[in-house]
């Protein structure tokens, strides 16, 4: 993240947390089985943990999957709560200079990790 930090968008330019997941009910009941939060930080937002435990009521509809992209940084203190809500997947991003590596766990492999 730039030292300066980043502008955050304003909250009437945002999906609420209905929207998101009314949107995601329609999807899911026409076949889409894998949903991902990205865009910004997902661990910022109010509500994230909320969010991904209402995505998870929609298996009984055919969803399968739960993904995030994110740069970890609020990833320590949501992670065991996001994974007890039924996140699957987590994509995570770390930025250097000039250059970006991504790095794919599952949440099984997050929480191995962060038990040694």
């Amino acid at each position: 993240m730039p030292s300066e930090g980043i502008e955050l968008s304003p909250d009437g330019k945002l999906l609420t947390n209905d929207e998101i997941l009314r949107l995601a009910t329609l999807f899911v009941r026409s076949g889409v089985t894998k949903i991902r939060l990205t865009g910004g930080e997902p661990t910022v937002r109010k509500g994230i943990t909320e969010i991904v435990g209402s995505l998870n009521e929609l298996r009984q509809y055919g969803l399968k999957s739960i993904g995030m992209t994110s740069n970890g940084l609020a990833l320590h203190r949501k992670l065991p709560q996001l994974i007890e809500n039924g996140l699957t997947h987590l994509n995570l991003r770390y930025f250097r200079k000039f250059f970006s590596k991504i790095r794919m766990y599952s949440c099984h492999d997050l929480l191995t990790l962060s038990a040694v």
